[in-house]
């Protein structure tokens, strides 16, 4: 077993504002049905139905944005050693998966702009059998484990 190490943990407030973002789109048809109802007379809605559903959504929220990404944070970690990656994910169902170096063709790393904002970047390594990422890194982290990953696979072919 090797040694893992946790992603950065500029990582959980980065996931905050990305789950904000996205799960805030599922309330704004609640909020726009409530301020469109001050200026026009809407037909009414099954009171249990409108407030039961947008709580649902609410909680779902909340625990989306507060509770999921610090438990996400704590149930991932990575490794890397000259010969494989080992990639440890998983809250319900534990994922460890083992990448050969041997078999990465290529290593990108990737930023959007809340990453960027929080100085983040996501690892991708790409292999026949399809891709695999380490999310959430460092930036300086991730370019040196680019060129680590890069370095190694390319010793690994050369071996072969």
């Amino acid at each position: 077993m090797m040694d893992t190490r946790p992603l950065s943990p500029n990582a959980i407030p980065a996931w905050r504002l990305i789950q904000a973002l996205g799960k805030a789109t599922y309330l704004l048809p609640s909020i726009g049905y409530l301020i469109a109802g001050l200026w026009m007379d809407l037909p009414v809605l099954d009171p249990l139905l409108f407030w039961g559903g947008t709580g649902l959504l609410l909680l779902n929220w909340i625990f989306s944005v507060f509770f999921l990404p610090g438990i996400r944070y704590a149930h991932w970690s990575y490794g890397v050693n000259e010969h494989e990656v080992e990639l440890r994910s998983g809250i319900f169902i534990r994922r460890i998966t083992l990448i050969p170096l041997s078999r990465i063709q290529h290593v990108d790393t990737r930023q959007g702009p809340i990453f960027r904002r929080f100085s983040l970047a996501n690892i991708m390594m790409f292999t026949a059998a399809g891709s695999h990422s380490i999310p959430a890194l460092d930036e300086d982290v991730a370019e040196e484990l680019r060129r680590q990953l890069s370095t190694y696979a390319q010793m690994a072919t050369e071996d072969i």
